[in-house]
């Protein structure tokens, strides 16, 4: 489950006349002014998040994802309508720190953009798709067969037609959205509604809800698994899982978890994988007789939120919101790697094609790490993105990233600084391309 909002760092809509942005580690470390930018804006991210009480040392889990936001972000839905967000939740300290950091990403941003060759791991910026408003988001999935992208937006999913680069419809209401899946043969899309703890089954053709399965309390992300053709929802506050048949839109079964689950894979061979966040474990679940088979220790990890699975090297990939993504054997359970990554995060991807994992981070930057034989991880690049973006959704047949994210705006200040007022206005989806 997570809270999005974003500065815009770069910004060129699709078919505008501008020179490509490749973007890539290499530009952010050609420039003493870039790095000391980078580091400034992002000291003044975190010390504002003290200012909601969060002390230094605390995991993102609880600075992102506290549940004391969910007032704050009702706030945010229900002035959708006028023409700027709520006034500053914390103190005068907090937004100015946050003017600092908008200031100081424009500049990281101007810095660290170059044009380079076709080296491996580098992408292209192609631009923004917008999503409107409100600016908080959650998980979002690529519909493959649709060639569409589904984006949980507060209380609708956002479907966004990527072809066309723009948006082709909504699905709602719901309270609360945070997972959409797709069944294709169907023609049924699945989302979850956390606020009031259902399942909202929807037509892929007119968006239209045609019914309503009710699931347990906080509803969160859901997974489309072909091998056992089950939809399978997390439901955290309930600390199970909610196996859903899509033929009769019945809860099949359920599943007792001993703590509750984040996000969660499956192996397209009969099992799911769950990442426990309050013990910091990764179940393993057999799907066609509902049964809790393992729960293994993720060593070094507090508390894990993404999970990726890659089907030709069979390795789960687990971020952690202590700057690390452990690398897992589906099998044994054992921890075969702990890679750096950034801060702030919510989701793991994988491009299985070109043997990559992604970790989106809040900071406003996106881990590339490249899987090599003998269960070898490096990290690539790491490539400057939007502050807020740390969900994200990846094409298997091109390639390409879809990261969500936010547009900051700030209104008041001199002659009077203590009017400071920001909000998030509208989501956004940033587009990279491979160049290899």
């Amino acid at each position: 489950m997570g809270l999005g909002a974003g500065v815009r760092q770069l910004h060129h809509r699709p078919g505008a006349r501008a020179k490509r942005l490749v973007l890539s580690t290499r530009s952010c470390t050609t420039s003493a002014f870039s790095a000391a930018a980078e580091a400034w804006a992002f000291a003044a991210f975190k010390a504002g998040l003290a200012d909601f009480g969060v002390a230094a040392g605390e995991t993102e889990d609880v600075a992102l994802t506290s549940r004391d936001l969910k007032t704050w972000r009702r706030a945010l839905v229900e002035q959708r309508s006028k023409p700027f967000g709520p006034p500053c939740p914390a103190s005068t300290r907090f937004c100015m720190r946050l003017f600092l950091s908008l200031a100081s990403m424009f500049a990281w941003a101007l810095m660290t953009t170059a044009s380079h060759g076709a080296t491996p791991g580098d992408y292209v910026f192609q631009g923004d798709i917008d999503l409107g408003g409100p600016g908080f988001w959650d998980y979002s999935s690529f519909d493959a067969a649709g060639h569409r992208l589904c984006v949980a937006h507060v209380d609708k999913i956002s479907v966004v037609d990527v072809g066309a680069g723009k948006l082709a419809g909504a699905v709602g209401p719901i309270d609360e959205a945070h997972g959409t899946a797709i069944v294709p043969g169907l023609g049924k899309g699945f989302a979850s509604s956390g606020g009031d703890g259902v399942v909202k089954v929807f037509d892929t053709g007119d968006l239209r809800v045609i019914k309503t399965i009710a699931v347990g309390k906080d509803a969160d992300g859901v997974i489309w698994d072909l091998a056992t053709k089950s939809v399978i929802v997390m439901v955290g506050e309930a600390k199970q899982i909610a196996i859903i048949d899509p033929a009769s839109d019945t809860v099949a079964r359920t599943v007792a978890l001993p703590d509750g689950p984040e996000f969660g894979a499956i192996d397209g061979m009969g099992k799911l994988f769950v990442n426990l966040a309050a013990s910091a474990k990764l179940a393993r679940i057999d799907i066609a007789s509902g049964r809790l088979e393992a729960a293994w220790p993720l060593t070094g990890c507090k508390p894990p939120h993404g999970l990726a699975y890659d089907p030709r090297t069979r390795r789960l990939f687990s971020g952690c919101s202590n700057k690390v993504l452990i690398v897992v054997d589906p099998a044994t359970g054992r921890n075969v790697a702990s890679v750096p990554i950034g801060a702030y995060g919510d989701a793991v991807a994988v491009d299985s094609a070109r043997g990559r994992v992604f970790s989106p981070k809040g900071e406003g930057t996106l881990t590339v790490i490249q899987e090599r034989p003998n269960d070898s991880y490096g990290v690539v690049r790491t490539i400057p993105t939007f502050i807020g973006a740390r969900s994200m959704a990846v094409d298997p047949a091109s390639g390409g990233l879809y990261l969500v994210h936010g547009e900051t705006k700030i209104k008041g200040g001199l002659p009077n600084p203590l009017a400071l007022r920001f909000g998030w206005d509208n989501a956004r989806i940033a587009v990279f391309t491979p160049n290899d």
